[in-house]
């Protein structure tokens, strides 16, 4: 009897890896003098093993389980071994982080309209064969001295570019492949900045 000196191996074995992060644990041993070598079982093929500090470590290429791996430490009499234990490899978050930065702001002198579309024309008659649309603007409301064709019937939005600042007023009616109009819509007032 050697005064109950004795091997002992020891830690908490890190039971979680992510994939393409390295990977760490090292036991801790106590021998009683004299050198120790450790040795492992069922070591998963991504990770390498230390036999002088009994270390295993790697980087996880893959997710999985890797169960069952026993760590033994020996002094060449008796040998100790750790409970066996498994590294679960988790995929890092697959989600990229969202964009992050300033919103694009509204385009400069730009206005963009909404409008539904009218079904008669200014006579009463039905509007059948639509062929687009033309917006009428200008600076003062009793004079929309621009227009601009629309020619899409499936459209009933539109951006207006390139204004310089000030105050516009803005008007839509729709043609017909004959040449018939509709009606002016309301105008409308809108701040250009």
């Amino acid at each position: 009897g050697q005064g109950g000196a004795r091997l002992k191996i020891g830690g908490s074995p890190v039971t979680h890896a992510t994939v393409g992060q390295p990977y760490s644990f090292t036991p801790e041993a106590q021998a009683n003098g004299g050198t120790v070598a450790f040795s492992v079982e069922n070591r998963p093929e991504w990770a390498t093993f230390d036999t002088v500090t009994g270390t295993l470590s790697g980087t996880p290429t893959a997710k999985g389980q890797y169960a069952n791996i026993v760590i033994t430490v020996s002094d060449g009499v008796s040998q100790a071994a750790l409970p066996p234990f498994t590294i679960e490899v988790i995929a890092p978050d697959e989600q990229a982080p969202p964009p992050s930065g300033p919103v694009p702001a509204p385009t400069p002198g730009a206005v963009t309209l909404q409008w539904s579309a009218p079904t008669q024309s200014v006579g009463g008659e039905a509007l059948t064969d639509l062929a687009g649309y033309r917006i009428h603007y200008g600076k003062t409301e009793g004079a929309l001295t621009h227009s601009i064709d629309v020619p899409t019937v499936g459209t009933s939005t539109f951006m207006v570019e390139n204004l310089e600042p000030g105050t516009y007023y803005f008007a839509v009616r729709a043609y017909t492949s004959s040449g018939e109009q509709s009606a002016l819509s309301n105008v409308l007032a809108v701040e250009v900045g």
